[in-house]
């Protein structure tokens, strides 16, 4: 675990879960496959609505 503190003024602002390199390769190929595959790269810049694939579509980490 790592702390995450505020750039502001330094305090704690959580804890986060440290990334091994199969956890970044996993992370890039869901990323590579949604923009490939789903709609990203169709969405106007002006389009305001956020869109968030469904969580159990990814794979769980690999720590």
């Amino acid at each position: 675990m790592i702390e995450v503190r505020s750039p502001c003024d330094g305090s704690l602002v959580g804890t986060a879960q440290l990334a091994v390199n199969a956890d970044i390769d996993l992370a890039v190929g869901v990323a590579r496959k949604a923009f490939d595959e789903g709609p990203w790269p169709r969405i106007p810049a002006r389009d305001p609505v956020v869109r968030i694939l469904p969580a159990d579509l990814a794979p769980p980490l690999a720590g």
